[in-house]
């Protein structure tokens, strides 16, 4: 696994949920209170997103930001007892 591929995974949910909400980058950001620039770095999949940041973006989105440790690589993880996870919102 390459190291940017949790990026792009953000990136993805980011871009799927707004699209899904009709929202242009830029009314993402203004429902975030942030800027178009910020919006368009996270969905590049190039950078990190500070977890503040995935929090605000879980409120502009009416949702939870979930973080979690999972001991087993993505392809052998199914809901088990080595995934733990926290709802942060």
């Amino acid at each position: 696994m390459h190291k940017l591929a949790p990026f792009e995974r953000i990136a993805r949910m980011v871009i799927a949920r707004r699209m899904n909400a009709g929202w242009t980058q830029q009314q993402l950001a203004e429902q975030m209170g942030t800027s178009h620039s910020v919006i368009s770095r996270i969905e590049s999949g190039q950078h990190a997103t500070s977890v503040q940041t995935l929090a605000r973006l879980a409120e502009a989105f009416n949702t939870h930001l979930v973080v979690g440790f999972d001991d087993e690589p993505a392809e052998v993880a199914v809901e088990s007892d080595v995934r733990q996870i926290a709802a942060v919102t």
